[in-house]
């Protein structure tokens, strides 16, 4: 009973907030589904904060918390700060995950460590690798033409024998997954139906979905080595990893923290439900690359079967020491979470704080602010 009345109410509430928000902001209701996803939501209001890794700085929990409620992060919306692009930044922050001039590779390497630490412990317990064992980041295990070619930003080699510990068998060599950070959805025509929330979560996984596809359709590549240049086509590549057995999952995540169709499928939903992409004639081994990493034995579910085999063979009452974490998959969406949140909140506060550095208008009053002082953000 206390199950259901909390699913109704958890519906009544998100329906809601899609009509108010329709209402009163629409050209923000196409964010919805990504705002709202969990992974984002538990490391401002449901973490153990006993536990030190669990916090936030105050200057980060303020960004992640302005960014989970579509506040503005800066005081004077009138005249936000100049990016070096030319452009002056939004007031959401989205402009930081477009614009070409802000790397994203700090944010995409802390996120990339964290899945090595946090996801180790839940294939383990799913059974797709040792408890020994353990993920690696940025390394190839394939001879490739290119031989600075890194395909994947982790990686693991599921145990082709399984035991009592290792219960899930996967006749892939190595498993890899190769870490994308998109940007915003962009707005498109909007009519609030019944199906809405429906359409717009379809709309949100199909433009993750394009870049999973384009991890699979890899541009050609011009390189030199030993004296010598030439160009290696990107489906060479992927043609190289599906002949040594192995898969390569695009791990697509956007700027509120919504994971791609084929990263949830990696952790929490069937691979039936994600949409088939269509691959030109000329990319056939991009096709085969998509059905490996989406289709049986390719691991997928790996939560679901972490906490099944949890269930039964439980150590201690609370899976992360904590009620707040009670299960494998709580506890592993919590610290990929936190982790994406850090990892998003500091690419924002650098991002304003080298545009204000290199605009004239740093030294005005709503603009000022020093790498010594990071609540820039006044609530």
């Amino acid at each position: 009973m206390r199950s259901r009345m909390k699913q109704y109410c958890a519906n009544a509430l998100t329906d809601l907030i899609y009509e108010t928000t329709y209402n009163t902001y629409p050209e923000h209701t196409r964010l919805l589904p990504s705002i709202l996803v969990p992974q984002t939501s538990y490391p401002l209001i449901s973490m153990n904060r006993t536990n030190e890794r669990n916090r936030l700085p105050n200057w980060s929990f303020l960004i992640a918390m302005k960014r989970k409620l579509r506040i503005p992060l800066f005081e004077n919306t009138a005249t936000p700060p100049l990016c070096p692009c030319g452009r002056p930044h939004d007031i959401w922050g989205d402009h930081l995950f477009r614009c070409v001039k802000h790397s994203k590779k700090m944010a995409h390497n802390f996120i990339r460590d964290t899945c090595a630490t946090v996801l180790k412990p839940a294939l383990s317990l799913a059974g797709y690798m040792h408890q020994s064992s353990k993920i690696e980041t940025e390394t190839n295990h394939v001879p490739l033409s290119d031989p600075y070619a890194l395909p994947y930003d982790l990686s693991f080699n599921p145990d082709p024998n399984p035991t009592i510990e290792n219960h899930c068998s996967c006749p892939y060599t190595t498993v890899g997954a190769d870490l994308t950070i998109t940007h915003s959805i962009d707005p498109s025509p909007l009519t609030l139906t019944a199906d809405v929330e429906s359409n717009l979560t379809a709309n949100a996984d199909k433009h993750l979905q394009l870049c999973e596809k384009s991890k699979f359709m890899r541009d050609n590549k011009t390189i030199s080595y030993n004296n010598t240049s030439f160009t290696i086509p990107g489906e060479t590549i992927i043609r190289e990893l599906v002949d040594a057995n192995t898969i390569l999952i695009p791990f697509a995540i956007d700027p509120h923290g919504r994971f791609g169709p084929i990263l949830q499928s990696f952790l929490t939903t069937p691979s039936s439900t994600i949409p088939e992409p269509s691959f030109p004639h000329t990319r056939p081994y991009a096709h085969i690359m998509h059905e490996r990493a989406t289709k049986h034995p390719a691991p997928t579910g790996i939560l679901l079967s972490a906490d099944a085999y949890w269930k039964t063979h439980k150590t201690r009452k609370y899976y992360g020491h904590s009620h707040t974490a009670p299960t494998p998959q709580i506890s592993t969406l919590q610290n990929l979470g936190i982790g994406i949140t850090k990892a998003f909140s500091l690419h924002i506060r650098n991002g304003i704080l080298r545009s204000r550095t290199n605009t004239s208008s740093s030294t005005s009053t709503d603009t000022t602010c020093t790498t010594n002082n990071p609540s820039l953000y006044a609530t």
